[in-house]
């Protein structure tokens, strides 16, 4: 059976202009992706910062309670760790 549509053929230039179109559309759609990736890195990032104060003065608090009963404070963690 012949097909009724016509047959529609592109110009190199018409294929080039498409191709650059969709190489476009693909570098916005990741430029977006790199913009939100790196949100969530600096929200990780600030998240991070603030466990690590946090256990530090955990450390702090430990310690201070150690010696306040006469224990020796750890000075690191075990090897294991």
């Amino acid at each position: 059976m012949i097909d009724p549509r016509p047959m529609v053929t592109q110009t190199a230039a018409e294929t080039d202009v498409d191709a650059i179109a969709e190489l476009q559309m693909r570098i916005t759609y990741l430029e977006d992706e790199i913009q939100h990736l790196n949100q969530v890195l600096e929200k990780q990032r600030v998240l991070l910062d603030q466990h690590r104060t946090q256990m530090d003065a955990l450390q702090g608090l430990l310690a201070s309670l150690l010696r306040s009963q006469g224990e020796p404070a750890p000075e690191s963690l075990p090897p294991h760790y």
